[in-house]
């Protein structure tokens, strides 16, 4: 029953907006600059800072995701000690959303193939099935199952 709950709790729960966040890229070139992002990634700042490259080294490119208010915040920063700012994105969400929606590349199988998102294993079973149904110089051969007994399966050219 615990169980239950706690599953119908994280269904109910919003996925989180990005709206209004930025992708930013930053280059260090002096140890000024580095010493500065390093501060910015530590906890103490109480900022709302999510690094996708952390700044490791001096000339090597760092990326991080902020909230439109902390990219206010941190401009000045920034700009203190010569950090030329990329913004890459000015709202991710965006991004997030057209990755969800399909692409609209439909194929005969009826799927919409999206090379920037990843298939499920059920529906690439799916679309090798009905490609094989579909022509008859092909079949679909079992080799077996993975650690997860799922079919292991092969297209063969008869």
């Amino acid at each position: 029953m615990k169980a239950l709950l706690i599953l119908l709790c994280v269904s109910l729960a919003e996925a989180k907006s990005y709206s209004n966040y930025h992708l930013l890229r930053v280059r260090p070139q002096t140890e000024a600059q580095l010493n500065t992002l390093k501060l910015l990634t530590t906890q103490e700042n109480n900022l709302e800072i999510d690094f996708w490259i952390p700044p490791y080294y001096l000339n090597r490119t760092c990326e991080f995701l902020v909230p439109l208010e902390t990219y206010i915040k941190i401009r000045p920063i920034l700009a203190g000690v010569g950090l030329k700012v990329e913004i890459l994105s000015h709202d991710i969400q965006k991004a997030i959303d057209a990755e969800r929606t399909p692409a609209g590349n439909s194929t005969q199988y009826g799927y919409q193939l999206n090379p920037n998102t990843f298939m499920k294993y059920s529906e690439i079973v799916v679309l090798l099935k009905r490609y094989t149904a579909g022509h008859s110089h092909v079949s679909l051969v079992s080799y077996g199952t993975t650690y997860e007994q799922r079919e292991i399966y092969a297209i063969k050219v008869c």
